[in-house]
């Protein structure tokens, strides 16, 4: 690995231990951690980059993912990883329950119909008084980077479909009633776009480190982290 690479990956790595995605999900974790080792389901995990957070914290990991690249690869790591697929009640126990849901960057890939039937059939195994947790992007410069992204989600419209928010009179069929107990805002530095030519890189190191060492007042808002607790 080049200087280069190095220096970018170790300011990358500072980044991610202040005020990021996985500190709020660390202190979410921490926060509501219960007795007993309470289990937590983590929706399109991936290759598990919450996994250790979770465990760490006193949780009991499961997750479950479309691509069999990364079912088998958790599986060969030990962990309890489920496929998703059709039909999804397949791959639980009909009385298999949670204590905690994340959807880490899920659900701006789907639009608006498909949304709704998706989250249902999680929100089924959550337990009363248990805890849905949110990360998603907002709109930015960066967000059609990916490329089955399909639309933002801004708070007030998560509120309005978990939260039967006045605003809005069209009728979500999701299991449960849900109460908003905490949001994040995201914010990163301003290098962030589509463009990956080298001087990008380099040019994102002092961006970055601007942003550390200004909490975050020298940077972008880009994404939140939003928890719901069910409260019935």
């Amino acid at each position: 690995m080049s200087l280069l690479h190095r220096i970018v990956d170790s300011v990358y790595e500072l980044r991610r231990k202040v005020d990021s995605e996985e500190t709020f999900v660390r202190r979410t974790l921490r926060t509501h951690r219960q007795d007993g080792g309470a289990r937590l389901l983590d929706v399109g995990c991936g290759f598990g980059r919450f996994h250790d957070f979770v465990v760490n914290a006193g949780w009991r990991y499961t997750g479950v993912d479309l691509s069999p690249r990364a079912v088998e690869r958790g599986r060969a790591a030990g962990r309890d990883i489920r496929a998703a697929g059709d039909p999804l009640a397949s791959q639980f126990q009909s009385d298999e329950k949670f204590a905690a849901i994340l959807f880490a960057h899920v659900i701006e890939h789907f639009d608006t119909d498909s949304l709704i039937p998706f989250l249902a059939g999680y929100l089924e195994m959550l337990e009363p008084g248990g805890i849905v947790v949110i990360l998603t992007p907002l709109m930015h410069r960066g967000f059609y980077d990916d490329f089955d992204h399909v639309k933002p989600y801004n708070p007030e419209a998560i509120r309005q479909m978990f939260c039967r928010s006045t605003l809005q009179t069209r009728p979500f069929e999701l299991p449960g009633e849900y109460a908003e107990i905490d949001l994040w805002i995201k914010r990163d530095p301003f290098w962030h776009s589509y463009r990956t030519r080298r001087i990008n890189h380099v040019l994102g190191i002092p961006l970055t480190i601007a942003c550390v060492a200004s909490f975050g007042l020298i940077a972008k808002t880009t994404g939140y982290g939003m928890v719901l607790r069910r409260t019935r």
